[in-house]
This record gives C-alpha cells, sequence and structure tokens, in this order.
C-alpha cells in the first residue's frame, strides 16, 4: 500500500491485526521429557519460573487497554483480548526474526545461560526486545519491570519502524501510547484473603484495577475448609458483577464472550496415587511427603492424623518432595492466572479430593463390561454415585457459582468434572464446557496459553474428511459414513464428504495432512491399554499412538473421535485425544467411555450438518458469529433430548405427530440459542406429556444412562475458534 495513505482498509487491518499487541516470551532451557518434573510432567525447569508469569501480569498487555478505563479493559478481555504470551525453549527463540506487523517484544528469562543467549537474540533484531532477567544481562530485573518502563521501551520500538511503514498506522500507535492514563482503582466489596486457590480471582481483578491493599492471607496449616471455599465464593462472585457491566457492549456481536468461569483441580500423574513401599534406597522423609500429598482431600496440608516422626519434616527428603510439588502448582496457579485475568473469568479451584474415589473405576468399569440384565439400571446408580463423590469433595456453595455460567466453562482438571450436577444435569450437557488436562503439566501450560481467536468461514465446513478404519467384516465398518453422507445429500450445497479408508499409520497420516479443511471425524475403534497406559486407535494393521505423530501430523483446527475411550478418565495422561491437541489440534472431541456405534454414526451426522448448515445460516443470515464450542455445546444438548424425549415415547406412546411436534419444538429450543434452554425444554415436555414431576425426573436419569452425552468430552480451546464472515467482522471497524 502507499505509505502515505491516510485511512486503513479492512484487508489492511487483518494484515495488522497484532501490531498493537505486546508479545511475551518465556525463555526456558532446551531438553526434553527427561527433564520433566515428577509428579506433573513440567519439562525444561519452567516449573522453577513461576514468578514470570506473575511479572506479566503487572505489565501492560498492550499499547490500547492502559489507555482505557476499568470497563473498557474488561470490554476488551472478555472477548479474549488479554495478554500473548508464550514459552519458548531458547533454540526456538533464536529462529525468530521479528518483523514488522509484530514489533513489540518483551522476553523474560531466568537461567544465566538461558538469559545469556536471550541476550544475544536481542541485540540480533531489527527492534529493540525488552529484556527481564537477573542480573546484568537485561533491561530490567525481575519485578523492576514497569508499566512506565514498558511505554518508554515501546516509544524505542516506534523510533525503529521502517519508512515503509503505513503513516497512519505509525500515528495512530503513537497516539495510544500517549494517550496511557494513571490506573483507576476501586476498592472491593470484600476483604481480599490470598491462597493459591483465591490467587487467579484476586489478580484478575487486580489487573482491572481493585485495590488490594487489605489482602490478607489464608494459612494452610491451620483454620477450616470453609474459610477456603468463603474465600472462593466471594472472590468469584466479584469477577463476575464486574464481568456483568459490559455484558450488552456492541462488540459482542463480533467477538462473543470467552468462557465466564474456569474450574480448577490440580492433579498428578495417575502413577502418584499408588502406594509407596518402604525402601532403603529412598532418603528419609521422601515417602512420607508423598503419602501426605496422596493423603490430601481438601485445600489445607493436613497433617494432623497421619502418623509419622514429626521431625521428618526438616528432612532433605521430606522438603524436596514438597518444593517440587509446591514449584509445580505455583506455576499452575499463575498460568491459570493469567488465562483468567486474560478474559476476566472467574476461577473456582476445586479440593484435590476430586482426582481421588473408587466409584469412577466402578463405574468405568461397569461400562466396559459385557451387557447384563438390569444393566442400565445399574448404569444410573453408579454414575449416580459418581455424581455423590464429585459433591462429597465440592461444596454446595460452589457447584451454586459454578451453575451461574452463561458463557462456558473451561476446565483444568483430569478429573471427569463433566459429570458435576448443574441445575438438574450433568455440566457437561447443560453448559458450553471444554477441559484442558491437568497432565502431561507441559501440554497443560501449552494449552494454557490464550491462543489468538482463529476466524473462519463458515464455507470452511463445506468439506468434511470421514476417516474410516475398521475390517472387511467389522459390522461398523458403513455406519457412520452411511450416516453423515445422508446427512450431507440433504444438504449438498453446504456439505460434502470426503472420505478415506486409511489402512496403516502411514494413510492416516496423509489423509490428514493432504486435507486442507477445519474438521475430520475419525471413524475406528478406540482403547486405552490399562496395562501399557497408552491410549491408541485401531488404524488397519496398526495400533497408533497419537503422540508419536507429534512433529509429522499437521492436524486440522478441529478433530472428531468417533471411537472408544479416546480420553478415558480413569487412565493414564497418554490420551488419544491428548495426543491430537500435541499434535496442534485447537479443539478435540474425545469420548471418556466406550460409544455405541449406531448412535456415533447419528451423533456425528448431526454435528457435520449443524457445523455446515446450521451455522451458515446463523452467520451469513442471522448475522451474528458462532463460536466452535456452542456448536458442540448444542450439539450435546441436542443429542440428549433426542435421548430424553425417546425415552418419553417408550412409556407415554404418543403418536408419531405428537412426537414429531415436540422433538421439533425442543430443538428449537436449542437453536434458538435460548440461555434458560432446560427450563424451556423440561416444561414443554411436561406440558405435551403430562409428566409428574418424579416421573420426569425418572426418564432425565434413564436418558443420560442409555444415552452417549455424557459419555463425550470436549478438549482444548474451541472457544477460540469463532466462526464468522468479514461482514461481521468489519461492521465495528
Amino acid at each position: 500500500m502507499d505509505a502515505s495513505q491516510e485511512t486503513i482498509d479492512f484487508e489492511t487491518k487483518r494484515r495488522w491485526a497484532a501490531v498493537t499487541e505486546i508479545n511475551y516470551v518465556v525463555v526456558l532451557e532446551d531438553g526434553g521429557l527427561e527433564s520433566a518434573s515428577p509428579f506433573q510432567g513440567i519439562s525444561n525447569r519452567f516449573d522453577e519460573l513461576g514468578w514470570t508469569l506473575r511479572q506479566i501480569l503487572d505489565l501492560p498487555p498492550d499499547l490500547i487497554s492502559p489507555a482505557l478505563p476499568p470497563q473498557g479493559k474488561i470490554g476488551m478481555r472478555v472477548t479474549g483480548r488479554g495478554w500473548n504470551w508464550m514459552p519458548l525453549m531458547v533454540s526456538e527463540l533464536e529462529k525468530i526474526n521479528i518483523g514488522e506487523t509484530e514489533p513489540f517484544w518483551v522476553a523474560i528469562s531466568g537461567h544465566a545461560e538461558v538469559a545469556k543467549r536471550t541476550k544475544r537474540w536481542c541485540s540480533r533484531q531489527r527492534f529493540p526486545v525488552f529484556h527481564i532477567t537477573d542480573g546484568y544481562l537485561g533491561d530490567a530485573r525481575p519485578g523492576e519491570a514497569n508499566r512506565e518502563r514498558i511505554r518508554r521501551h515501546l516509544r524505542k520500538v516506534l523510533e525503529h519502524l521502517p519508512r515503509s511503514f503505513p503513516s497512519a498506522l505509525r500515528a495512530n500507535l503513537g497516539e495510544m501510547i500517549d494517550g496511557w492514563r494513571a490506573d483507576e482503582n476501586f476498592a472491593l466489596s470484600f476483604t481480599p484473603r490470598a491462597h493459591n486457590c483465591t490467587l487467579p480471582n484476586l489478580l484478575t481483578l487486580q489487573a482491572v484495577g481493585a485495590d488490594m491493599s487489605a489482602e490478607i492471607g489464608l494459612n494452610p496449616l491451620v483454620g477450616n475448609e470453609g474459610e477456603f471455599v468463603d474465600a472462593i465464593e466471594e472472590s468469584t462472585l466479584e469477577v463476575l458483577a464486574l464481568r456483568a457491566t459490559v455484558a450488552g457492549i456492541p462488540a459482542l456481536r463480533v467477538q462473543p464472550q470467552t468462557p465466564d468461569i474456569i474450574v480448577a483441580a490440580p492433579a498428578a500423574y495417575s502413577h502418584f496415587r499408588a502406594r509407596m513401599r518402604r525402601s532403603s534406597d529412598l532418603p528419609p522423609g521422601f515417602r512420607e511427603a508423598i503419602q501426605l500429598q496422596q493423603r490430601q482431600t481438601g485445600y489445607r496440608m493436613m497433617i494432623e492424623g497421619f502418623s509419622f516422626p514429626r521431625e521428618l519434616i526438616f528432612s532433605p527428603g521430606w522438603q524436596t518432595v514438597m518444593a517440587i510439588r509446591a514449584r509445580e502448582l505455583q506455576l499452575q496457579t499463575h498460568a491459570i492466572a493469567l488465562r483468567a485475568a486474560s478474559t476476566v473469568a472467574a476461577t473456582i479451584r476445586l479440593p484435590s479430593g476430586v482426582n481421588t474415589f473408587p466409584d469412577l473405576r466402578n463405574f468405568t468399569n461397569h461400562i466396559r463390561g459385557k451387557s447384563r440384565p438390569n444393566k442400565l439400571k445399574k448404569t444410573i446408580s453408579l454414575f449416580q454415585k459418581v455424581q455423590s463423590a464429585l459433591i462429597e469433595h465440592c461444596s454446595g456453595e460452589l457447584l451454586e457459582k459454578i451453575a451461574l455460567s452463561r458463557s462456558g466453562v473451561k476446565l483444568v482438571s483430569d478429573a471427569p468434572l463433566e459429570w458435576l450436577p448443574c441445575g438438574g444435569l450433568p455440566l457437561g450437557i447443560a453448559r458450553d464446557v471444554s477441559r484442558i488436562p491437568a497432565t502431561p503439566g507441559n501440554l497443560m501450560m501449552i494449552e494454557l496459553v490464550p491462543p489468538r481467536r482463529m476466524f473462519l468461514d463458515p464455507s470452511a465446513f463445506e468439506e468434511i474428511l470421514v476417516i474410516s478404519s475398521f475390517r472387511e467384516d467389522d459390522h461398523l465398518k458403513d455406519i457412520l459414513l452411511r450416516a453423515v453422507e445422508g446427512a450431507a445429500r440433504r444438504i449438498p450445497e453446504h456439505l460434502r464428504i470426503k472420505h478415506v479408508r486409511a489402512r496403516d499409520r502411514a494413510e492416516l497420516v496423509d489423509a490428514i495432512n493432504s486435507f486442507g479443511g477445519a474438521m475430520v471425524i475419525l471413524d475406528c475403534h478406540g482403547n486405552h491399554n490399562e496395562r501399557t497406559g497408552v491410549g491408541t486407535l485401531r488404524i488397519g494393521k496398526d495400533d497408533v499412538d497419537v503422540w508419536e505423530l507429534r512433529g509429522t501430523l499437521r492436524s486440522p483446527p478441529v478433530v472428531i473421535l468417533s471411537a472408544c475411550d479416546t480420553h478415558a478418565p480413569d487412565r493414564t495422561h497418554a490420551t488419544v485425544a491428548s495426543g491430537f491437541l500435541s499434535c496442534g489440534a485447537r479443539a478435540v472431541l474425545g469420548t471418556f467411555l466406550p460409544i455405541r456405534g449406531d448412535r456415533a454414526g447419528v451423533f456425528a451426522a448431526r454435528l457435520a450438518h449443524r457445523a455446515s448448515w446450521y451455522v451458515s445460516t446463523i452467520v451469513d443470515k442471522v448475522e451474528m458469529p458462532v463460536l466452535w464450542s456452542e456448536v458442540v455445546g448444542s450439539m450435546i444438548r441436542l443429542d440428549f433430548l433426542a435421548e430424553l424425549i425417546n425415552q418419553v415415547q417408550r412409556r407415554r406412546l404418543l403418536s408419531q405427530k405428537t412426537w414429531e411436534e415436540l422433538r421439533f419444538d425442543v430443538d428449537m429450543i436449542i437453536h434458538s440459542r435460548d440461555p434458560n434452554w432446560w427450563s424451556a425444554a423440561s416444561t414443554k415436555i411436561k406440558e405435551v406429556t403430562n409428566l409428574a414431576d418424579e416421573e420426569f425426573e425418572g426418564l432425565v436419569s434413564l436418558a443420560i444412562g442409555s444415552g452417549d452425552s455424557v459419555r463425550y468430552t470436549h478438549l482444548g480451546n474451541p472457544e477460540t475458534i469463532c466462526i464468522t464472515n468479514e461482514e461481521i467482522l468489519g461492521a465495528f471497524g
């Protein structure tokens, strides 16, 4: 474009969309999994750098927000425009050359050799980089960097912009930096109480101007669990109240809100829960410290009632275990805090007990067992026991706060928290829910980095890749394919199916890598071997461990796994679904349990139909963007309601016409995006059928137990996939 051009058109805006952002890089040592922390699997000594994420929160996320009042900052962040940061090994950093479309960078390093290499990288860049590190190698030491020093650095970068840089844009950037205003602090309605369980909420509030001068600490060794619950509850309500102040801003017609609640339940590798035998090879205190960690079910460290020599608390073995786990938890807490502050989400931290209860294994073993008389009745009973066990470790007050979510729930957990009760339904049905696995820690940290929103036109879903891999004599071989091809025939102008039969691992990789669309459905057998601990897909003659495909497989943004046990909650972290995240997928629909072939085919067909025709209608006709998290969440609700109405039909024998009309009316409640869908749907069903409340609740339990809705789990960051068009994006400049 002409450098003297004073107006900036839409195409130019898209090219320069990230120019106002500040890129924060936490620079790590080189290394592999051999250096990973033992309990959660965090590599490259990242667990020693929790302070770096806290430092980022003290600095501005971009050039725009420091010029805004608190409500303006909140408005930006609820659409996902918060801090842009990433952890990078120093060797990967050294491959980067900063360009003029993203000229503002801050590098934060900790370890001496990494700091030296980072300093050399900074010196080679075309634009100045602000370097925070210990000693004399950087521009500031940890804790010394502040907003004003970053502001001076940004002005320095502007001086290095080339003459070819658009003059109007250059002027705009300068005006943004000059327009920064003093922070406007506001008082909180409660006394902030600091602990890992409240830190994300407190930092989220502080990041938009809350006065934290009255903050006090919560002692994890004294007091009662109720204090922690109260502190989480009051800080959660404060964050949600702030978020509600921007609920009607026009920008939400262009960029829908991110999840308003994060539910976190820190976890360790599954083998960490195994009993440790006495061994003379272990240093004194090591085994006892592990046992104390295993015993923890609440927020407090329960030393009382644990019989061991108290002098071991001061032993090197004890201190080593406690220090390692404390670093892991500190890093995870600060990463969640940075994610929450970037989106103004309330964080509800659950206690450790949600990760350990025998009822989960009883339920999953029953589902995987052979079909027997009364299996459905026992399925319902065991599922309710799982819910009861989760409730036992999650106070009613916190469950009520989770139910306040209106724009979705993000889980950071290994436990199946989608099964928590929420307004009479499992959370995973009641709300749009997605999860980031807590293990392995490396994957968790990558997924917690708030990715920039991916904007896709509805046409990205006009062609969907279906990969099948069954033996010729397998009765499941064509069930899903026939279903999705049937859906495509009904809407040929919106949906085409590209089908590939993969006979081995190489053909699977080739099929995915050669596909340029947004969505792939994998239709095959899945297994998570209890002996090896590895989840695999059966592709022809090969049992494929997807984790081994990193660096080889180029995943599309959306992956649908129509296979059993692709994210089993009672096995190890090495699941198929997590493997696809590690290969670059942004959203993976996985399965907690075995799924039924006929139902899976119908689900996949309806999802393909929804991703193409329904989304296109909403975007192009109603002129509203749609997040992928909503596409999947609404499909899970439709699946559940279909099963519920089928259960009603079996007992009430509705006429065909009445049954069809009821299905249509209930589906339209979901299609209309009614936030009170369950109240509307349940009222409609009871009106048509004259069911009493108790009988209706029994049918709801049957629908949950007999259907597959609670067997799906949505992994990754689906809320960062926004399906829209240029007209909508350009509507607000």
